[in-house]
């Protein structure tokens, strides 16, 4: 079983990734808010796939851990890709690198 140190350690984790908090109430459920606050909307690009296998790992380690909520500080939740991330593509090797990434990351979680 997790000891009151070790969900400590997760929720630092998580809050010291750049646009994401957490929250871990008395019942064990974990609540992380998205906010990238530079942006308009939170979009999917670099360090969010990294980001968000830290918050999976986290929460998968935590026993104390019941329940996790993702949510967004935004009135909409995560709109997709980010375009600017995407317009940088200049081969079709660099955007099945990037789909692969992607793909890795997701099917992880």
């Amino acid at each position: 079983m997790m000891t009151n140190n070790q969900t400590v350690d997760s929720v630092i984790a998580i809050n010291a990734l750049d646009n994401f908090s957490v929250q871990h109430d008395d019942e064990g459920v974990v609540t992380v808010t998205i906010d990238q606050s530079k942006r308009k909307m939170n979009v999917i690009g670099d360090g969010f796939t990294e980001a968000f296998a830290t918050i999976v790992d986290s929460f998968i380690n935590d026993d104390a851990a019941t329940g996790l909520i993702l949510t967004s500080a935004k009135d909409t939740f995560v709109v997709g890709a980010d375009i600017d991330q995407l317009n940088q593509i200049e081969t079709a090797e660099q955007a099945f690198t990037l789909t692969e990434e992607l793909k890795g990351e997701f099917a992880y979680a």
